[in-house]
């Protein structure tokens, strides 16, 4: 069965996530107000992550309405009265962003509406689920906040498969260019293209080397 449909949407969306990342941090070096939350458990959550869940799983949602999307954030936080601020800020940033990449107006893009959208990421997965996706709309908060690398990851799981798989890493340098999104599809092999060029830039495909296995770390002494 082929997936290109769903690897062409996963790309875009996650290609448009990518952007409104990155104005986010950007904005952390020369805005004083506050882009980051604590959750419950003690972890940061940003502006960044839930404007890149919401454009995500609005996207996913639209074009593949049955399927689940299990994702890391959800929008509670954001309805206490005193995350008004956050939630107009992620709203202008989710607005800016769709109209960017051509897909609503931002009179679609409301606080209401990015509240639901943030919440699609809440789907209800069942042992008997042939097919959902899973997505971190930004995987290292803390390597964000402080101005290093994070990835925005996406994956279609089918009967226990990943079918599809999209990974941007904005803050990689390779090759002289910085940002990037590596794709991939089951028995297609993987590939990689500059973020500057957007998710229909030219892409070339990802080798494995052959080396020996080496023990690693995580950088974060908590994790």
């Amino acid at each position: 069965m082929a997936y290109q449909q769903e690897l062409d949407v996963a790309k875009r969306a996650v290609a448009l996530a990518s952007k409104l990342c990155e104005k986010v941090r950007n904005s952390l070096s020369t805005s004083k107000s506050k882009m980051a939350m604590t959750k419950i458990d003690r972890t940061p959550v940003t502006i960044a992550d839930y404007g890149s869940q919401a454009i995500i799983c609005k996207m996913l949602r639209e074009n593949f309405p049955n399927d689940p999307v299990v994702a890391e954030e959800d929008a509670g936080d954001l309805r206490l009265p005193g995350q008004k601020d956050q939630l107009q800020k992620i709203t202008a940033y989710v607005q800016e962003a769709l109209i960017e990449g051509d897909i609503d107006s931002d009179s679609d893009a409301q606080p209401e509406a990015v509240l639901r959208w943030i919440d699609f990421g809440n789907g209800d997965v069942t042992p008997n689920l042939r097919r959902f996706w899973t997505l971190d709309p930004v995987d290292g908060t803390k390597g964000f906040l402080r101005g290093d690398q994070y990835a925005i990851c996406l994956a279609l799981i089918e009967d226990g498969d990943v079918k599809v798989g999209v990974l941007s890493c904005p803050a990689l340098n390779l090759d002289g260019s910085v940002g990037h999104l590596f794709t991939a599809e089951r028995g297609k092999g993987a590939f990689r293209q500059s973020l500057s060029e957007g998710s229909g830039g030219q892409s070339k495909k990802v080798n494995v080397s052959q080396e020996s296995s080496c023990g690693i770390q995580s950088f974060e002494a908590s994790h």
